[in-house]
């Protein structure tokens, strides 16, 4: 019986200090997700954690919540990848909201930037007569990047590796133009 009480009592001690503590809620929650591979929901849930530390008292706003929205967006660092997709993929995409491997390989590559993901697409239209591509973007989180594999693909493309379990944290934005390629 007193192991219970215990138990209660300590509960309610974890449940108090995470209600009072400033960002305590929101900074378990994004821990929790980006444990989970859900990179982009910790973002948000870490920029909240920001805001709810940071917000009532500096920024006068109802809610803590609010508070942390509004400084989300530089409260989490990321680094901008972008990924050009074959009509397969776009459906797929258009039709889940995320990004999947379709394929059997254990990583997708993605590259810095929209020029390098252009060029791709434009050998892979004159050199195997596919389809036109489709430019995506997506934000990585800055510490994901880091841990990332690299590698030079395709005549000079510089790509990063990201595993098939990290993807689907990543949140997929359909661009609806794409630079001339080299």
């Amino acid at each position: 019986m007193a192991m219970e009480a215990a138990g209660v009592i300590g509960g309610q001690l974890l449940t108090s200090t995470v209600n009072t503590v400033p960002g305590a809620y929101y900074a378990g929650l994004a821990q929790q997700q980006f444990n989970a591979g859900n990179y982009g929901t910790a973002a948000i849930y870490g920029a909240v954690s920001f805001g709810d530390a940071m917000g009532v008292a500096t920024l006068g706003l109802a809610t803590r919540a609010q508070a942390g929205l509004r400084a989300g967006a530089t409260a989490i660092e990321s680094t901008t990848l972008f990924r050009a997709v074959g009509l397969g993929e776009l459906a797929d995409i258009q039709s889940t909201g995320v990004f999947r491997n379709l394929g059997s390989a254990e990583g997708t590559y993605f590259t810095s930037s929209a020029e390098s993901a252009a060029f791709y697409a434009k050998q892979a239209v004159s050199t195997f007569g596919d389809s036109p591509y489709t430019l995506i973007r997506t934000q990585v989180p800055t510490a994901l990047i880091k841990t990332l594999s690299q590698a030079t693909v395709d005549r000079g493309i510089p790509a990063f590796v990201i595993q098939n379990e990290q993807l689907k944290g990543l949140v997929p934005q359909i661009l609806m133009s794409m630079p001339i390629p080299r």
